[in-house]
């Protein structure tokens, strides 16, 4: 069974305004922090940040190298 238009637009702008909401009330946050609060994965925050930065609500300000071989196969690199 397929989802209607309007209420898949809107499943997604609610976890938009959960975002949001949440760097409202937190302040700056991981996507993995805004995931765990969102009940979303953290693969999918990262796609709606990068929209909701492409559309000026959200500012990605930081981003970290990282390397392979780490407890989830990456690490930091120093």
């Amino acid at each position: 069974m397929s989802v209607p238009i309007d209420d898949h637009d809107e499943w997604w702008n609610d976890i938009d305004e959960a975002i949001l909401g949440c760097l409202a009330k937190h302040g700056t946050m991981s996507p993995g922090e805004l995931a765990r609060y969102v009940d979303v994965p953290e693969s999918a925050v990262t796609s709606l940040l990068c929209l909701l930065a492409s559309t000026g609500r959200v500012r990605i300000c930081l981003v970290e190298h990282v390397q392979s071989g780490a407890r989830n196969g990456w690490e930091r690199v120093a």
